[in-house]
């Protein structure tokens, strides 16, 4: 370790192939399977959209790893639209992401957490109000291994990555097991039955294939994790596309042997009206061992919010790093080495949009605009062949500009899929996504008011407090 305070070098390899896997891994219990076979209609339907998410998701990886490299900075995709799109473009995104999108991630994964954990226990009283302080105690917790050491935070990132593979490894084997014994059906996978109903060609139409294609995009959600530390990894010139291709690679072939088991064992049928998927497939093979799932489930969700909390504290430290929010936020702990008062922020931000209601329907609202900022990032991928053109800025990965392309149009897609459904069918506009536009443009507001008043006696006042009372500095 070098004297200086500043972010240390602490990811290897191993480490960010299980933050990806981490991030990805945590929601495959339930809703994206059910949802993308309800888009498809059929079995073999289903498989080819988890295949086309699976590319999507890693060709928009790969415009990533190109950026990330070319601007090695933490944040994510801040440096990089701050670099493409200028500063009210980077300070939108800062905004909108660490006030909303990344806190309720945090909520969202701690909820699910506290959700399956008494699930294993019963006899606990006022379930509501227990589930939700469980939740808030786990927020903090992982606030606290945060801030005190991103070695922890590594170790028990690998460890929690293994447990999951480990749960992926157990769900397919008891898939091989219950077919062995009978349990399953594969003529479900018959051409007849696989592609055609009744007889008929069942291919889905576009708009089915548009939203099974944007819910198998979210069971991939973060594959940009590894951006968001690019500065605290060893070699990333190099790591970083290698975790992307190792993870990306692994967790495709996971979800596909996994549907294909659900689909063998349960029939399309009764995993449309399964409550849980993955409890009721262990329930069909080995109802001996059902329990297992809530705690693999419960685990998942955990290291998930483990990462998501390391992760979400690099935006607005890089945005503070940048003079775009307050210079707090930019400090590092002096013993610790970490970005304390980031890490706290989205601690509070997530807790209070726990405690404050329903937070599984704002994040469907705040869900669609996280794509204008994937599509703005691979998008800028244009740009930067302009403005750091390849035979004066050298690249460790160049992707092929066919990838940017057609994650751009693709995502673009994604953004405006809710508007262009009012226009098909008429409904009337859910005032969820007016409330969403309506922050992003909130935070173009803010920034040009801020811009001029920068040197406020209370912005000062707090960060003296906050140096003080956090024991953090700025970095060297």
């Amino acid at each position: 370790m070098s004297g200086k305070i500043q972010l240390q070098r602490h990811v290897d390899l191993t480490s960010a192939v299980m933050i990806i896997v981490g991030a990805i891994v945590g929601k495959w219990d339930l809703y994206f399977t059910k949802r993308i076979l309800e888009h498809a209609g059929t079995s073999g339907y289903a498989l080819i959209l988890w295949i086309l998410s699976g590319l999507v998701a890693s060709m928009g990886a790969f415009c990533y790893a190109e950026a990330g490299a070319l601007i090695p900075k933490s944040g994510g995709e801040y440096p990089i639209i701050l670099e493409a799109f200028g500063p009210i473009c980077g300070f939108t995104f800062a905004w909108t992401c660490t006030t909303i999108i990344r806190p309720a991630s945090l909520a969202i994964f701690t909820s699910a957490f506290a959700q399956y954990a008494f699930s294993i226990i019963s006899d606990c009283g006022d379930t509501v109000v227990s589930q939700k302080l469980l939740a808030c105690a786990a927020i903090w917790s992982v606030c606290a291994i945060n801030v005190y050491s991103m070695n922890l935070t590594q170790s028990l990132t690998k460890i929690f990555g293994y447990i999951k593979i480990a749960s992926l490894v157990i769900i397919i084997l008891l898939g091989v097991y219950g077919l062995v014994i009978g349990k399953g059906d594969l003529s479900v996978w018959q051409v007849d039955r696989a592609f055609l109903k009744d007889g008929k060609t069942a291919f889905p139409d576009v708009s089915h294939i548009g939203l099974g294609l944007y819910h198998g995009l979210w069971s991939y959600d973060g594959w940009n994790q590894l951006n968001y530390v690019v500065e605290e990894m060893k070699n990333p010139e190099t790591n970083l596309l290698k975790a992307i291709v190792i993870s990306l690679i692994a967790i495709t072939g996971f979800y596909l042997l996994i549907n294909f088991m659900y689909i063998s064992i349960l029939g399309v049928e009764n995993i449309l009206a399964s409550p849980a998927v993955a409890t009721s497939y262990a329930q069909e093979i080995f109802p001996q061992i059902s329990f297992i799932v809530p705690i693999m489930v419960a685990c998942s969700c955990l290291g998930a919010a483990l990462v998501q909390g390391m992760t979400a504290a690099r935006i607005p430290y890089s945005a503070a790093r940048e003079g775009q929010m307050p210079v707090f936020l930019s400090m590092i702990h002096i013993d610790f080495l970490t970005p304390a008062p980031a890490v706290m922020l989205n601690g509070i931000l997530a807790s209070l949009l726990l405690l404050s209601g329903d937070i599984n329907s704002l994040i469907n609202y705040f869900s669609f605009c996280m794509w204008i900022f994937h599509t703005s990032t691979c998008f800028a991928i244009f740009i930067f062949r302009k403005t750091h053109p390849m035979d004066i800025v050298g690249r460790s990965f160049a992707v092929p500009l066919f990838i940017p392309a057609v994650i751009t149009v693709i995502g673009s897609y994604l953004v405006l899929a809710p508007f262009i459904n009012i226009f098909q069918t008429g409904e009337n506009l859910d005032l969820g996504y007016l409330f969403v536009v309506c922050w992003i443009a909130l935070g173009v507001g803010l920034f040009l008011a801020l811009r001029k008043s920068k040197n406020l006696k209370i912005i000062r006042l707090l960060t003296k407090k906050m140096q003080i009372l956090l024991k953090v500095v700025s970095p060297d």
